[in-house]
């Protein structure tokens, strides 16, 4: 390391040595090193320089730890989330969403239009080039702060269907995205439960009807949803007499909120660091969740399995 300071990061490092070969560890913990101690912008170049070893070495070879090395970024979040797991008492808490990340430039990977979601409004929306990647993160509490962080350990890359046109490939959804994260989760924890909260956009059937054994699903819904519940065996119309294969429909989440046959119960959460008291209700496959003050009339709806 080149500030002693970041020695004590070097254990937290050596963990996911066995991804790297010699040379791609020693350019990884250089990069590292000037990464967390530059101040200016997060380039290569920069962080050689405040790494302290522009000029004595080239910067193509720091380039090509990044286009040509042989080390795997999925293999590095599953060291972490290995030992991240193995910390956590009770079932692991990830967090899903996508992250917008601008970009411009006529030979970049991957390059295309989006949506700017921070700079949008209801009324304006806002493009701009960029990636668009799909995070999932471990959630876990820090000493030096009161509210949990997340840490993202997988990443997929969206690509825009016209990307996908021009330089081969198959589109995929954000969704389908999402879908291939968690199930890979699953793949190296077989055995241990994990609780996933995203918002609205992965709320879907995509991402819900094929989560797998163990993981349990905590996200907003509209309140008009279509919710429907899987047949476990088959069974005959009563009118028709053919085979019923469709699912079975439920109510939607409004009316479930307004069941008498299930009331409300009160419990506090912390929500954006703060104690507030919310109400919450039952019904079927759905866990309705909604904050206990007069002036804000939100409802929240989760799914759960």
């Amino acid at each position: 390391m080149t500030a002693p300071p970041l020695n004590t990061l070097l254990s937290l490092l050596l963990l996911v040595r066995p991804v790297f070969t010699r040379p791609s560890f020693c350019r990884f913990l250089t990069l590292f090193a000037g990464w967390v101690s530059t101040r200016e912008l997060h380039a290569v170049t920069e962080a050689l320089v405040s790494a302290g070893v522009s000029g004595v070495r080239h910067h193509a070879g720091f380039h090509r730890f990044f286009s040509r090395a042989r080390w795997s970024i999925d293999q590095v979040g599953r060291l972490l989330l290995l030992h991240l797991a193995a910390l956590a008492p009770g079932p692991l808490r990830l967090a899903l969403d996508d992250t917008l990340c601008t970009h411009k430039g006529p030979k970049v990977f991957g390059l295309g239009v989006h949506i700017d979601p921070v700079r949008s409004t209801r009324r304006t929306r806002l493009l701009t080039f960029g990636h668009v990647w799909v995070v999932l993160s471990v959630l876990f509490p820090v000493p030096f702060s009161e509210r949990v962080w997340a840490l993202p350990v997988l990443f997929r890359l969206y690509r825009t269907q016209a990307d996908c046109q021009k330089r081969g490939g198959t589109h995929l959804k954000k969704t389908q995205l999402a879908r291939q994260l968690l199930e890979q989760v699953s793949r190296w924890l077989p055995h241990k439960p994990v609780e996933v909260v995203a918002d609205s956009a992965y709320s879907c059937r995509e991402v819900l009807r094929h989560l797998p054994p163990g993981v349990v699903f905590v996200g907003a819904m509209r309140a008009d949803s279509t919710l429907h519940r899987p047949r476990t065996r088959s069974c005959r119309s009563p009118v028709t007499g053919r085979l019923l294969t469709k699912d079975i429909l439920l109510p939607k989440p409004e009316k479930i909120a307004r069941d008498d046959n299930h009331p409300w119960l009160t419990m506090t959460l912390t929500l954006y660091g703060a104690p507030t008291q919310v109400q919450q209700g039952v019904g079927g496959p759905v866990v309705s969740f909604r904050r206990q003050t007069p002036a804000q009339n939100r409802h929240r709806q989760s799914t759960a399995r």
